[in-house]
Protein backbone atom coordinates (compact mmCIF):
# COMPACT_ATOMS: atom_id res chain seq x y z
CA UNK A 1 0.00 0.00 0.00
CA UNK A 2 3.09 2.60 -0.98
CA UNK A 3 0.75 4.53 -3.82
CA UNK A 4 -1.50 6.74 -2.07
CA UNK A 5 -3.94 6.43 -5.31
CA UNK A 6 -4.11 2.85 -4.23
CA UNK A 7 -5.31 3.15 -1.02
CA UNK A 8 -7.56 6.11 -1.65
CA UNK A 9 -9.58 3.29 -3.81
CA UNK A 10 -9.23 0.41 -1.24
CA UNK A 11 -9.97 2.61 2.04
CA UNK A 12 -14.20 2.45 1.42
CA UNK A 13 -13.30 -1.68 0.96
CA UNK A 14 -11.44 -2.35 4.38
CA UNK A 15 -13.42 -0.39 6.20
CA UNK A 16 -16.07 -2.61 4.92
CA UNK A 17 -14.21 -5.29 5.75
CA UNK A 18 -13.39 -4.10 9.23
CA UNK A 19 -16.51 -5.65 10.23
CA UNK A 20 -16.67 -9.15 8.39
CA UNK A 21 -17.81 -12.09 10.06
CA UNK A 22 -14.24 -13.46 9.78
CA UNK A 23 -12.02 -12.69 12.60
CA UNK A 24 -8.67 -13.29 10.14
CA UNK A 25 -10.70 -10.87 7.76
CA UNK A 26 -11.07 -8.29 9.83
CA UNK A 27 -7.73 -8.43 11.26
CA UNK A 28 -5.83 -8.49 7.90
CA UNK A 29 -7.87 -5.22 7.13
CA UNK A 30 -7.21 -3.14 10.46
CA UNK A 31 -3.87 -4.26 9.45
CA UNK A 32 -3.97 -2.38 6.03
CA UNK A 33 -5.79 0.69 7.50
CA UNK A 34 -2.47 1.73 9.33
CA UNK A 35 -0.48 0.94 5.98
CA UNK A 36 -3.13 3.42 4.11
CA UNK A 37 -2.38 5.93 6.92
CA UNK A 38 1.25 5.77 6.35
CA UNK A 39 1.21 6.06 2.54
CA UNK A 40 -1.77 9.15 2.55
CA UNK A 41 -1.50 10.78 5.76
CA UNK A 42 -4.42 12.56 4.37
CA UNK A 43 -6.62 9.42 4.77
CA UNK A 44 -5.10 9.07 8.26
CA UNK A 45 -8.07 10.68 10.40
CA UNK A 46 -10.80 8.59 7.80
CA UNK A 47 -8.69 5.27 9.05
CA UNK A 48 -9.02 6.35 12.95
CA UNK A 49 -12.71 5.25 14.00
CA UNK A 50 -12.44 1.47 11.87
CA UNK A 51 -9.59 0.93 13.89
CA UNK A 52 -10.96 2.12 17.32
CA UNK A 53 -13.99 -0.34 16.59
CA UNK A 54 -11.57 -2.83 15.86
CA UNK A 55 -9.73 -2.12 19.33
CA UNK A 56 -12.87 -3.08 21.11
CA UNK A 57 -13.08 -6.66 18.79
CA UNK A 58 -13.99 -9.72 20.69
CA UNK A 59 -11.19 -11.61 18.86
CA UNK A 60 -8.01 -10.82 20.71
CA UNK A 61 -5.60 -11.09 17.05
CA UNK A 62 -7.68 -8.73 16.04
CA UNK A 63 -7.70 -5.76 18.68
CA UNK A 64 -3.93 -6.68 18.31
CA UNK A 65 -3.63 -5.96 14.53
CA UNK A 66 -5.55 -2.63 15.42
CA UNK A 67 -3.50 -1.61 18.24
CA UNK A 68 -0.27 -1.94 15.94
CA UNK A 69 -2.36 -0.15 13.38
CA UNK A 70 -3.09 2.63 15.11
CA UNK A 71 0.47 3.30 15.73
CA UNK A 72 1.09 4.17 12.33
CA UNK A 73 -2.02 6.69 12.61
CA UNK A 74 -0.97 8.59 15.71
CA UNK A 75 2.31 9.18 13.62
CA UNK A 76 0.69 10.45 10.83
CA UNK A 77 -0.79 14.09 13.04
CA UNK A 78 -0.24 15.24 15.99
CA UNK A 79 -4.00 15.83 16.51
CA UNK A 80 -4.44 12.57 16.03
CA UNK A 81 -1.80 10.77 18.61
CA UNK A 82 -4.36 13.41 20.83
CA UNK A 83 -7.00 11.20 19.94
CA UNK A 84 -5.03 7.82 20.18
CA UNK A 85 -3.84 8.04 23.31
CA UNK A 86 -6.90 7.57 25.78
CA UNK A 87 -8.16 4.83 23.46
CA UNK A 88 -4.74 3.03 24.15
CA UNK A 89 -4.87 3.85 27.82
CA UNK A 90 -8.66 1.85 28.29
CA UNK A 91 -6.81 -1.30 26.28
CA UNK A 92 -4.11 -1.24 28.83
CA UNK A 93 -6.37 -3.70 30.79
CA UNK A 94 -7.48 -5.95 27.78
CA UNK A 95 -8.14 -9.54 29.12
CA UNK A 96 -4.95 -10.81 26.40
CA UNK A 97 -1.54 -10.77 27.52
CA UNK A 98 -0.44 -9.76 24.26
CA UNK A 99 -2.86 -7.24 22.69
CA UNK A 100 -1.65 -5.63 26.36
CA UNK A 101 1.99 -5.93 25.38
CA UNK A 102 1.42 -4.63 22.43
CA UNK A 103 -0.75 -1.40 24.08
CA UNK A 104 1.98 -0.44 26.06
CA UNK A 105 4.79 -0.80 23.01
CA UNK A 106 2.22 1.63 21.63
CA UNK A 107 2.42 4.11 24.22
CA UNK A 108 6.21 3.85 23.50
CA UNK A 109 6.06 5.14 20.33
CA UNK A 110 3.07 7.90 20.88
CA UNK A 111 4.14 10.91 22.05
CA UNK A 112 3.66 12.05 25.53
CA UNK A 113 4.14 15.77 25.24
CA UNK A 114 2.78 18.88 27.42
CA UNK A 115 -0.70 17.82 25.92
CA UNK A 116 -0.96 14.52 27.73
CA UNK A 117 -0.52 14.85 31.57
CA UNK A 118 1.95 12.50 33.20
CA UNK A 119 -0.77 11.93 35.99
CA UNK A 120 -3.04 10.79 33.62
CA UNK A 121 -1.04 7.12 32.61
CA UNK A 122 1.38 7.26 35.86
CA UNK A 123 -1.10 5.21 37.79
CA UNK A 124 -1.62 2.65 35.03
CA UNK A 125 2.13 2.10 34.49
CA UNK A 126 3.07 1.70 38.27
CA UNK A 127 0.44 -1.28 37.96
CA UNK A 128 1.77 -2.74 34.53
CA UNK A 129 5.04 -3.04 36.53
CA UNK A 130 3.38 -6.24 38.20
CA UNK A 131 1.91 -7.58 35.43
CA UNK A 132 1.77 -11.12 34.49
CA UNK A 133 4.07 -10.70 31.27
CA UNK A 134 7.75 -9.54 31.87
CA UNK A 135 7.32 -7.66 28.65
CA UNK A 136 4.56 -5.07 29.76
CA UNK A 137 6.51 -5.18 32.65
CA UNK A 138 9.57 -4.55 30.96
CA UNK A 139 7.56 -1.93 28.57
CA UNK A 140 6.46 -0.19 31.46
CA UNK A 141 9.75 0.65 32.85
CA UNK A 142 10.96 2.27 29.65
CA UNK A 143 7.86 4.48 29.45
CA UNK A 144 8.54 5.43 32.97
CA UNK A 145 11.86 6.62 32.10
CA UNK A 146 10.47 9.04 29.46
CA UNK A 147 7.89 10.27 32.07
CA UNK A 148 10.92 10.73 34.22
CA UNK A 149 12.08 13.00 32.18
CA UNK A 150 8.73 15.43 31.14
CA UNK A 151 7.88 15.59 35.39
CA UNK A 152 10.78 15.04 38.24
CA UNK A 153 8.10 16.35 40.39
CA UNK A 154 5.98 12.88 40.13
CA UNK A 155 9.53 11.07 41.17
CA UNK A 156 7.82 9.86 44.48
CA UNK A 157 5.24 8.04 43.08
CA UNK A 158 7.18 5.84 40.72
CA UNK A 159 10.11 5.34 42.89
CA UNK A 160 8.69 2.70 45.15
CA UNK A 161 7.65 0.83 42.27
CA UNK A 162 11.08 0.50 40.51
CA UNK A 163 12.89 -0.24 43.44
CA UNK A 164 10.61 -3.01 43.62
CA UNK A 165 11.10 -4.33 40.03
CA UNK A 166 15.28 -4.04 40.53
CA UNK A 167 14.08 -7.58 42.07
CA UNK A 168 12.09 -8.41 39.53
CA UNK A 169 12.50 -12.27 38.38
CA UNK A 170 13.19 -11.48 35.06
CA UNK A 171 16.71 -10.36 33.85
CA UNK A 172 15.24 -7.72 31.63
CA UNK A 173 12.90 -5.63 34.15
CA UNK A 174 15.31 -5.77 36.45
CA UNK A 175 18.50 -4.45 34.08
CA UNK A 176 15.52 -1.37 32.66
CA UNK A 177 14.48 -0.88 36.41
CA UNK A 178 17.68 -0.48 37.46
CA UNK A 179 18.52 2.35 34.08
CA UNK A 180 15.99 4.55 35.15
CA UNK A 181 16.38 4.56 38.64
CA UNK A 182 19.89 5.36 37.72
CA UNK A 183 18.74 8.37 35.31
CA UNK A 184 16.23 9.68 37.57
CA UNK A 185 18.46 9.23 41.21
CA UNK A 186 21.87 11.39 39.88
CA UNK A 187 21.10 13.88 42.83
CA UNK A 188 20.12 11.47 45.08
CA UNK A 189 23.22 9.72 46.68
CA UNK A 190 20.98 7.30 49.34
CA UNK A 191 18.32 7.01 45.83
CA UNK A 192 21.55 5.61 43.80
CA UNK A 193 22.74 3.13 46.18
CA UNK A 194 19.30 1.26 46.85
CA UNK A 195 19.39 1.43 43.16
CA UNK A 196 23.14 -0.14 42.92
CA UNK A 197 22.33 -2.88 46.12
CA UNK A 198 18.65 -3.72 43.67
Amino acid sequence: MDHPQFARQFLPILTATCNSEDAYVRGVSSEALGKIATADPDLAIQCLNPLLVSCKDKDAYVRRDAIMALIDVSMTDPQLTLQCFPILLRTCGDEDTYVRQFVYEALMEVSMDDSQPATQYLPILIAACEDANPNVRQTACEIIDKVAMTDPKLTAQYLPTLIAACKDTDFYVRQDAKKVLCEVCTDDPQCALRCLQG
